[in-house]
């Protein structure tokens, strides 16, 4: 995610696996353990769900699926990414000064409009490019992006607000530096009310294809930024699904310091 608003809300991240093991930027795991028989079929599609909480009173849902229209996901080749995430969220007016013009000035008013509530709905369709290497893989994408934030009450002092649509461009990456580490990053911006989201993992190999390590996210827009330090969990197995998890401690410039959890799953087939 992430989004505008909320923390996700609501995206560099994959560098290089085994042809094989392409690069799942959520769970931080491959997408199949090791080279399969001719017999064994390949995964052209994987579906990514997401959950993202805050204690700044905010969270949001993320659903995204790619495809591989001429392959296999563990090969290079062209790919299809679609996305959407709905989320809520709620601010204090008052936390940011409101610039109310008199005569030929503006001057700062916090008299506040109370707490407004937000909810955002975000949607894009992108075509991009992965390549797959024996280190890990990298793919890059782009795509329209329509976004909607809806305030109540009214807000004079938000501008990221209504329907939007724009371009949106984005980076994932994976990589297993030794055969016990891993990286992953993944970066995302949009044209619309300049959203953008960053999200970086490192982790060392617990069992196989299980990382845990330290994590760091940036996302904000045109009236918010939060930056995040945490820990995950990633790449835990449940048959074929996928799961990570991951919390720890947000600065919002509008909303104060807090707590965030991420809960990841991804399946592909």
């Amino acid at each position: 995610m992430m989004l505008s608003k909320t923390a996700l809300p609501l995206a560099l991240c994959a560098a290089l696996c085994s042809t094989a093991r392409a690069a799942d930027w959520y769970t931080g795991a491959p997408a199949v353990e090791a080279s399969p028989p001719p017999a064994t079929p390949r995964p052209t599609v994987s579906i990514d769900l997401s959950v993202d909480g805050t204690s700044r009173n905010s969270i949001a849902g993320a659903a995204i699926g790619k495809i591989a229209p001429f392959g296999s996901l563990v090969e290079s080749g062209p790919r299809i990414r679609v996305s959407t995430v709905i989320g809520k969220y709620a601010y204090d007016a008052s936390d940011l000064p409101v610039y109310i013009p008199v005569g030929a000035a503006f001057i700062p008013s916090n008299s506040g409009y109370g707490r407004v509530n937000g909810t955002l709905e975000d949607g894009s369709f992108m075509v991009g490019y992965e390549v797959v290497s024996n280190q890990g893989g990298v793919a890059f994408y782009v795509g329209p992006d329509a976004m909607n934030h809806s305030l109540s009450p009214f807000d004079p002092g938000n501008q990221v607000r209504g329907v939007s649509v724009g371009a949106k461009i984005g980076v994932e990456a994976f990589a297993r530096p030794t055969e016990s580490t891993m990286v992953a990053l993944i970066a995302y911006y949009s044209t619309v009310h300049n959203s953008y989201y960053t999200r970086l993992k490192f982790g060392l190999e617990l069992a196989d294809y299980v990382y845990v390590g330290p994590e760091a996210l940036a996302l904000g827009d045109d009236y918010f930024a939060q930056w995040r330090a945490g820990a995950h969990l990633t790449g835990l197995k449940f048959g074929v699904l996928q799961i990570g998890l991951s919390s720890g401690y947000l600065r919002d410039r509008v909303r104060g310091g807090g707590a965030y959890g991420i809960l990841d799953t991804h399946i592909a087939f």
